[in-house]
């Protein structure tokens, strides 16, 4: 083997080095990405489960609310016609 060919055979393993440690690299990176994804998913999912509880209970209550509004409009306005009643 010639010094020119050592050194070709050099260049070609340092080449095939690098790109294999950029491979491993890449692919471990796209591994992190997958793993805070899910993570992210998870959690995302468990937000909505929040979220919709809390909008059932913003409806139940309103419900609720609208309810006992009603209640005191219809309880006033007796109220009211009973004052004006009374009036001279």
């Amino acid at each position: 083997m010639t010094i020119p060919e050592g050194i070709a055979i050099a260049l070609a393993v340092l080449v095939a080095s690098i790109i294999g440690w950029a491979i491993r690299r890449m692919v471990d990176g796209q591994d992190s990405v997958v793993a805070q994804v899910s993570t992210m998913s998870t959690q995302l999912t468990g937000i909505c489960g929040d979220m919709k509880t809390v909008r059932q209970w913003q409806d139940l209550h309103d419900n609720s609310d609208t309810r006992q509004f009603s209640e005191i409009a219809t309880e006033q306005k007796q109220q009211w016609d009973v004052i004006e009643k009374l009036r001279p």
